[in-house]
This record gives C-alpha cells, sequence and structure tokens, in this order.
C-alpha cells in the first residue's frame, strides 16, 4: 500500500514525532509492504498520482484548504486525522473561537475545524503529539484488513474517589494530591502545622488531623496552602461564577487594594493605569483603590493591628495574652453591586463577592484578553480613603511577627501592623501564581526559621 502524508495548519509536531522514530516506522511499514510516496519531511514531496492511505495532520483554515481537503479524499481509499488538530481542531481551532486575542490573520484564513467537518475520516490517532505506537498499529489494522477502532489511553483500572475535606472557604481533594508536601511545609513555616501526612506507603496523604474540617483543627484560614499547591488539590472558594453574573448588571463597582493592583500589573507585564483600564473593560462603573494599612493611622498605641482575619486568629491562638491589644482588621464598605479584589484569600471571609488577585487575572485573560489589556489606554483609579503616610511598624511573615510580638510583650507600645504572609501582603494569598513562584517560596519558606525540609 502506498501512503502519502498531508499536513494543513498546525505545528507539524506529530510528523516530527513520527520522523525522529524513522528507522522502527520504516521496519514496520517495509514488514507490511507499505511504502511512503509523499512527506516532505522526507524529501518526498510532490503530487503522487495515487495512493491508498492519506496521512492528514492539522485542521482546516481556509476554502483553499477544504478543496485540498476533498481531492485527497477522492484520490485515497483510507483517510487517517493525525494528532488533535486534525482530529478535534486542537489550538488553531480555539486560536479562531479567540480571535480577538491574537494577531497575525488574514483574509484567506479566517476559520479553523477539524478535518470531520468537511470529508469522512476512516481512522483517527489522538493525542499532541500523537505516540507513534498508535500510529503504526492504525497503518497496520488498515493494511491487514482489520476492523478500525479508535484506541483509547484509558487505564482499566479506575481509582475510587478520595477523601474530600473542606468548609466554607477552604477545600482540599486528597485524590488531586501528589504529595508534594509544599502545603505541609508551608504551614509548619506558619507554626500552625493543621497539615500533615496521614497513612504510609503508596497509601500516604495529605490530611487534616483525623479528617475534621479546616476549621475544627485550628487553621487561620491564611490561604497560603491553596496559593502553593502545584496541582489544585487544595482551592480556596471560587467567586468567580458569581461576579460573571454580576458584570452582566452593568452597574458594579470594584474595590481593590493595592497590591493586589500591583500583583497585577506585575503578572501582565503592564502598569497599574493600565489594569484600571482593562478591569472596566469588564462592564465595571468605577474602580477605586485602597489600602488596608489606613486603619493603623487612626489607633493609638500600644495596639496590634491584623491586616485580616488570619493574623487576629493567628494572635488568639499563639498569644491570646496579647489579644487584648488587638484592633478590629480593616473592612472596606462594599455592597451588592460592589466586588472586591484583594491579596489575601482571608478576606473572602468578610464579603460574599470577593476576586483574589489570581481569580482576577483568570478573569481578565479570559474576558478581556492579553491583547487588548496590552493596547488599552491608561486610566487612574480613584483613592478610597486617605493614603499612609510617615511611618508604621509593620511584621512581615511568621519569623518578624514572632519575633516583634515577643518585644512587644515585653514592652507593649507603638502601634503595629500584621502582615502573616511570606514577605508580607504583597505575596498574599492572593496574589497570581507567577509572583508566588520558586523565588518567592525559596526565599520566604525554605529559610523559615520554622520550615521544614523534607
Amino acid at each position: 500500500m502506498k501512503v502519502a502524508v498531508y499536513t494543513f495548519s498546525s505545528c507539524e509536531g506529530c510528523r516530527y514525532t513520527i520522523v525522529n522514530e524513522l528507522g522502527r516506522v520504516l521496519e514496520s511499514f517495509k514488514s507490511l509492504g507499505v511504502e511512503i510516496v509523499r512527506e516532505p519531511l522526507l524529501g518526498v514531496g510532490g503530487e503522487p498520482p495515487s495512493y491508498d492511505i492519506a496521512v492528514i495532520e492539522g485542521a482546516v483554515t481556509s476554502k483553499e484548504e477544504v478543496n485540498k481537503l476533498r481531492d485527497i479524499r477522492r484520490k485515497c481509499k483510507y483517510l487517517v486525522a493525525l494528532g488533535s488538530c486534525a482530529v478535534l481542531g486542537g489550538i488553531v481551532t480555539f486560536m479562531y473561537k479567540r480571535k480577538g486575542e491574537v494577531t497575525r490573520f488574514d483574509e484567506v484564513h479566517e476559520f479553523g475545524e477539524p478535518i470531520h467537518k468537511f470529508v469522512r475520516v476512516d481512522a483517527v490517532v489522538k493525542g499532541c503529539p500523537v505516540k507513534v505506537d498508535e500510529f503504526l498499529t492504525t497503518i497496520e489494522y488498515i493494511v491487514r484488513g482489520l476492523p478500525l477502532v479508535e484506541l483509547e489511553r484509558r487505564f482499566q483500572y479506575v481509582k475510587s474517589s478520595e477523601r474530600v475535606l473542606s468548609d466554607e472557604l477552604l477545600k482540599l481533594d486528597t485524590g488531586k494530591c501528589v504529595v508534594c508536601g509544599r502545603c505541609v511545609e508551608v504551614c509548619s513555616a506558619l507554626g500552625v502545622n493543621v497539615l500533615d501526612y496521614g497513612f504510609r506507603g503508596s497509601s500516604i496523604i495529605v490530611t487534616t488531623p483525623f479528617f475534621k474540617k479546616f476549621k475544627e483543627v485550628g487553621c487561620v484560614h491564611c490561604g497560603l496552602c491553596a496559593s502553593y499547591c502545584p496541582v489544585a488539590a487544595i482551592t480556596y472558594r471560587d467567586d468567580v461564577p458569581k461576579v460573571l453574573e454580576l458584570l452582566k448588571s452593568g452597574n458594579l463597582n470594584v474595590v481593590i487594594d493595592k497590591w493586589a493592583l500591583e500583583g497585577l500589573a506585575s503578572s501582565l507585564g503592564v502598569s497599574a493605569s493600565r489594569v484600571v483600564a482593562a478591569l472596566k473593560l469588564l462592564n465595571v462603573r468605577e474602580v477605586k483603590v485602597w489600602d488596608p494599612q489606613e486603619v493603623a493611622t487612626g489607633v493609638s498605641g500600644p495596639a496590634l493591628v491584623p491586616l485580616s482575619s488570619a493574623e487576629a486568629e493567628y494572635v488568639k491562638m499563639f498569644y491570646p495574652d496579647l489579644s487584648k491589644y488587638l484592633v478590629s482588621h480593616p473592612k472596606v464598605s462594599a455592597d451588592a453591586e460592589t466586588v472586591v479584589i484583594t491579596s489575601c484569600v482571608a478576606r473572602k471571609k468578610d464579603f460574599s463577592h470577593v476576586l483574589t488577585a489570581q481569580e482576577a487575572l483568570q478573569l481578565l485573560e479570559s474576558v478581556v484578553g492579553r491583547e487588548q489589556i496590552y493596547n488599552v489606554g491608561e486610566e487612574e483609579a480613584s483613592r478610597l480613603g486617605a493614603d499612609v503616610h510617615g511611618s508604621i511598624k509593620v511584621l512581615q511573615g511568621p519569623d518578624q511577627i514572632k519575633e516583634g510580638l515577643m518585644k512587644f510583650r515585653a514592652c507593649p507600645k507603638d502601634v503595629v501592623v500584621l502582615q502573616l504572609c511570606f514577605g508580607g501582603c504583597m505575596y498574599g494569598s492572593g496574589q497570581p501564581y507567577r509572583l508566588l513562584d520558586n523565588v518567592t517560596y525559596t526565599n520566604y519558606i525554605k529559610n523559615s526559621k520554622n520550615s521544614r525540609i523534607f
């Protein structure tokens, strides 16, 4: 049998995967009596007059490609769709459906569709890229006249669901956990020790004591475990669907804390004023910036100012004798038409419509799109309350807080602001994951005095 290989719109990765194992492919083809009559990657180009099997890689993006595909279908006895782009449309189809967010479109290439939308497909080889073994098996089935079936890569054994521990803010799905230990290390570095390992050997999991809910075992709900989990086995409450519904009204206001605004600007690589303009493209009426530390300017010492409920719970748990110095943590005034964007997961306990900076980033990238964010004009946000001027004593991270509170206990004076997250609120648990990268993790957690290195 003769095989001809064609490519439409794709990266050609599937064909390169096959060519990279050319020796094995040619040996298999030889044993089956298969001849390659077209594959430009092998220097076999041109248009053969006839062939039995056509192997098509890539999605279809123009009327010209549709006509070419139909011509190939008329010539061959069997047509094989090779890879995700040909089988499902792949990234090419996604790109054209999100046309407003990408560039380099022209009048010729105006859509993206998988090849089965235009011709009959006899066999498919799935994957991005494909598995060479599956490709060879498909060709063998065709040559030997065996029934063509879609080859699946699914295990016969399906793992039963694991324990899921959740409360109103945090959720741990042990079935997703890869037991990397980052959450255990973060919780240990804080000194809270709510998370640890359970069982032994292949049954080992990360869990709370006796599989209790987070709030029942002394969790302060800082949210750092969720932010540093690499596989989303621990997640915090998702408010994005609620906010999307609210955005439809067109009467929504946004209040964003200064660290969340800086985090979004840094992650997107644009100015803060461009982030404000991008937020307004979400159908937001007004954007205001606030500094949670403003509460400290109106407090007389001695006093401890927790910037969220997490710091307050931390002091009550580990320094109960200092609880009398705690003032209420700052809360912005927010009505039913206001969404709060914050660098702090714990602030989700204060309001029903709260987006972390990470959630806001996902919303901006999916709804507005990076192309528009980069090209939108700049717009300044109004300030909610006064800017914080002068010196404020701020303790950032558990190590500074522990040392500072010991000194405060010995000589209670001054107004002390507490920021529990490693590196302070600028690296809070709600910040974009791009900020909470390995550098931040290494600098603030691995070197923590309480860190447990595994």
